[in-house]
């Protein structure tokens, strides 16, 4: 909270500062200025650097790179912040996507395996029942005649 208040408290005085600069045009002051500013530079560099870490690597530098160049406020950092966020969390959720696709995919396939081998049962029983009851059953017939050679002949089968 300390460091948040100072934050603030440095970047007011540095925007006072600003229009009391405007406000003087002295080539004193100006000479003054410009060597007051490399001191506040560094100080900002090492509030910027407490609060997001040390820029060593690719990823820091990019993402503290426009907060140095534009002087944003706290609110356009955590705007950045979020948008970083965003941006990862909409890649993690492209690559979920990818993966229950592909997931789906395979899951379409293996139930269409299990249909076809669900329907070849049949064909394959009444293909073997017609083999075991050698055209012998009438031409016209009842479900319960049917029924009836399917047992005799499954019966006659097994026991072969």
């Amino acid at each position: 909270m300390r460091e948040l208040a100072n934050s603030k408290s440095h970047k007011q005085q540095a925007w006072k500062e600003k229009a009391t600069f405007e406000k003087m045009c002295d080539v004193e002051e100006l000479q003054v200025r410009n060597q007051q500013l490399p001191e506040l530079i560094r100080e900002l560099s090492e509030m910027n650097e407490a609060k997001v870490g040390p820029v060593g690597d690719a990823e820091s530098m990019t993402s503290s790179a426009p907060l140095i160049i534009t002087g944003d406020s706290d609110e356009e950092r955590n705007r950045i912040g979020a948008s970083n966020v965003i941006k990862k969390g909409l890649a993690m959720a492209r690559k979920e996507i990818r993966e229950l696709r592909m997931e789906r995919e395979q899951e379409r396939d293996m139930t269409t395996a299990i249909v076809k081998q669900r329907d070849m049962y049949p064909m394959l029983l009444a293909q073997s029942d017609t083999k075991c009851l050698n055209d012998s059953a009438p031409s016209r017939t009842t479900g319960a005649q049917v029924n009836a050679a399917l047992v005799e002949s499954v019966a006659a089968c097994s026991a072969r």
